[in-house]
């Protein structure tokens, strides 16, 4: 799985995540990447089998953002499977 996140001008940061999957949309199962200190790109090793998948944003720590410019956001995210 691989997810870019969203950099404005130069802009790094790193982003504090969970994936959450599920085979029905009701029940859900959570991957905790709250660790998680790679700048911009992140690739997770992961094995699941869902039909849902989505990634929640917890917390992001930017450099060359001081006055709070842009927010933090999900650029795009790739499935392999």
């Amino acid at each position: 799985m691989d997810i870019s996140w969203y950099m404005v001008k130069g802009s790094e940061g790193y982003y504090k995540y969970k994936i959450h999957y599920s085979l029905d949309g009701d029940s859900w199962r959570t991957i905790d990447r709250t660790d998680n200190t790679d700048y911009g790109f992140t690739a997770d090793r992961t094995s699941f089998s869902a039909r849902y998948v989505r990634v929640e944003l917890v917390t992001a720590v930017l450099h060359n953002n001081p006055y709070n410019w842009y927010t933090p956001s999900l650029y795009e995210v790739k499935l392999w499977g």
